[in-house]
């Protein structure tokens, strides 16, 4: 307790141990005691040094969040070291960055209207500055743009800066084309201006690969912002899909069970109407009832295969249109069976025969085009 330098253990002692009061002391003692970011303040640490662990530890919750793959604030981003790294940004480009800054800082204000009156020759882009206020808030916009990217400390603070540019990009609608043809006229307009006033080929050399490694993470990092915003849209509509997809299937189950129920049922019904086919064929007219008897028999093995049609598709079967055919089929013959002793007309009876022909027909394609898929 002493090494808080306050007498933390009083906090323990005061009220009873198990109220509520004494519970909130406990914590905040805990924190006093525990809490490095307070231990370092009590060894002397300078605030700034403080706000710069507490931004670091924020960004790497940041980063752990947008490791689940779905919020964050910097979803699509490294931390500025890993940037750094990979674009092989080192100690000594950071040294040559004061005299970059010093080259190029002077001529900021011409750059900003140079770049201005780039952006107002496109149409486009041209939309975005309708007013003399928005051209003259967004010069200031570009030139501290500039000082950053020459004269701050590459951490994760700058990166921070540079998404939140980004990002209003992305709000204003701006399309990601038009950020890098402009960073394209910036690197040309900078590179131009370095190759004017600085004569030592080395060292123009040596400062023209530093300006194309900042201008290229500086690009990186607000590009990450449309990267992440297709992200959401991505990650929205496959969400939703899932989900219609996932419903949509369980309907389809549920009919399909439905259908299931119905074609039993239909079985049952046409197995009643054999019965009483063959009880009219033993009670009453034989010939007619055995006539009868044939065609509900041919409808109850149509009903057993769509029964079992539907049973495979239930376990994932293939779904085959022939059988709706199979059913035409019977009905017909059955209907030939039926008018063959109800004495029908010559007409009738040779439409039926008409189209159990065109079923033929039908069948024979359909069987034709399966075994030549097969």
């Amino acid at each position: 307790a002493s090494n808080c330098g306050v007498p933390c253990a009083a906090y323990y002692r005061t009220p009873p141990r198990n109220s509520l009061f004494s519970l909130t002391l406990r914590k905040i003692a805990h924190f006093w005691i525990e809490n490095p970011i307070v231990s370092k303040i009590i060894r002397g640490w300078t605030l700034s040094k403080i706000l710069q662990i507490i931004r670091t530890r924020l960004f790497q919750q940041t980063q752990q969040v947008a490791g689940s793959g779905t919020r964050g604030v910097l979803t699509l981003m490294h931390p500025m070291e890993v940037v750094l790294k990979h674009y092989n940004f080192n100690a000594q480009d950071e040294a040559l960055l004061p005299e970059l800054a010093e080259t190029i800082l002077p001529i900021q204000d011409r750059f900003a209207d140079d770049f201005y009156q780039f952006l107002l020759e496109d149409s486009y882009t041209a939309a975005y500055f309708r007013s003399q206020g928005a051209i003259k808030k967004r010069k200031a916009t570009i030139t501290s743009w500039l000082q950053d990217i020459l004269t701050s400390r590459y951490d994760n603070q700058l990166l921070i800066k540079l998404v939140r540019i980004g990002k209003v990009h992305v709000k204003i609608g701006l399309e990601g084309h038009y950020v890098n043809a402009a960073m394209g006229f910036i690197r040309r307009y900078l590179q131009s201006h370095l190759n004017r006033v600085v004569s030592d080929a080395v060292k123009r050399e040596s400062l023209m690969e530093t300006l194309d490694k900042a201008l290229d993470i500086s690009l990186d990092i607000m590009t990450s912002s449309y990267r992440e915003a297709e992200l959401k849209k991505v990650f929205i509509s496959q969400r939703v899909e899932f989900w219609m997809v996932k419903w949509a299937e369980r309907l389809m189950h549920g009919l399909n069970l439905i259908l299931m129920v119905g074609l039993v049922a239909m079985a049952v019904g046409v197995a009643g109407l054999l019965a009483s086919d063959l009880y009219y064929a033993l009670t009453d007219s034989l010939e007619k009832g055995v006539i009868k008897a044939l065609g509900s028999i041919l409808i109850l093995w149509m009903m057993m295969e769509l029964l079992h049609t539907q049973v495979e598709q239930l376990k994932g079967g293939k779904f085959h249109v022939r059988i709706f055919v199979d059913l035409a089929l019977v009905a017909f013959i059955r209907k030939v069976f039926v008018a063959s002793i109800d004495q029908k007309d010559a007409v009738s009876f040779g439409l039926l025969l008409g189209g159990l022909l065109v079923l033929g027909i039908i069948y024979f394609l359909i069987g034709r085009s399966e075994k030549q898929i097969l």
